[in-house]
């Protein structure tokens, strides 16, 4: 059985340092004092009709509470800036006894264009090294043609998996398992 590392609790970068805190943006590992901002960002998504193409859980006070409070070994991780998420990414399955996780990222689309998804998509797959995996997956609407270009363009390959959903995988390269 393999063991997880404690790792990636958070990433931060500025982009000019002159200009301080705003235009701090930062990755963290959700804990309990992101439940209400985290909702606030699913509110979002239903209001922009994104909630039709990525559902990984429900959007309720529980649900959120959970992935906040006890998550396991699943890992779920937001984008912020100025204390508010942008960005919410994911990768589970192993707590439902999966080896292999699954990957799960949405950008508030205000924010779509600009290298968000494409960056926590990166740090998701750190993440994942880092834990001794060698691939990880991810479920998309065969209909959703922005992200499946996105994630085609960081070399993840589809196969079809029911009705209107693809299956991708990635394989992470230089992975060290972890005993």
């Amino acid at each position: 059985m393999k063991k997880f590392v404690k790792c990636a609790e958070s990433f931060s970068l500025r982009a000019k340092p002159d200009r301080k805190d705003e235009m701090k943006i930062e990755v963290t590992q959700l804990q309990s004092a992101a439940k209400k901002p985290l909702l606030r960002f699913l509110k979002r998504l239903e209001e922009f009709g994104e909630a039709k193409s990525f559902r990984p859980h429900e959007f309720t006070e529980e649900a959120v509470a959970v992935v906040c409070d006890s998550p396991g070994n699943d890992y779920y991780c937001a984008l912020w800036r100025n204390s508010q998420i942008f960005a919410y990414g994911m990768l589970r399955g192993w707590n439902d006894g999966f080896e292999v996780p699954a990957l799960g990222v949405a950008v508030d689309p205000e924010w779509h264009g600009k290298g968000l998804g494409r960056m926590m998509i990166h740090f998701l797959h750190a993440v994942a090294r880092m834990r001794g995996c060698c691939m990880v997956i991810l479920h998309v609407d065969s209909s959703n043609v922005r992200a499946r270009q996105l994630y085609e363009s960081i070399g993840y390959t589809f196969s079809e998996h029911g009705v209107s959903i693809l299956r991708g995988r990635f394989l992470i390269r230089n992975t060290k398992i972890v005993e």
